[in-house]
């Protein structure tokens, strides 16, 4: 998963391809020169890093989608909730 939780990246036989983890939808797919073997991210998200089993590692640029993967969230009216008031129980 990425920091931002907004993509899964499953390791395939020859590729990693990258999953949108809202709607499910195949957003890329990344191809190494060997068999891909993990990901890994950087702290802050910026790179992401695969492994294969032939001991190379490739690292790869990655744009934040937290801004869109939560943009269809807001909303620009007031949400009126009502909370029932709870009585405490005694024994």
């Amino acid at each position: 998963m990425s920091p931002d939780e907004a993509r899964a990246y499953v390791v395939d036989y020859d590729r990693v391809t990258v999953v949108c983890a809202l709607s499910l939808d195949i957003l890329d797919t990344l191809k190494v020169d060997a068999r891909p073997s993990c990901v890994a991210h950087r702290v802050d998200g910026s790179q992401l890093f695969i492994a294969d089993y032939s001991g190379a590692v490739n690292g790869f640029s990655v744009e934040s989608t937290l801004e869109d993967l939560y943009l269809q969230f807001l909303t620009t009216d007031a949400i009126a909730l009502s909370v029932p008031s709870l009585q405490p129980v005694t024994a």
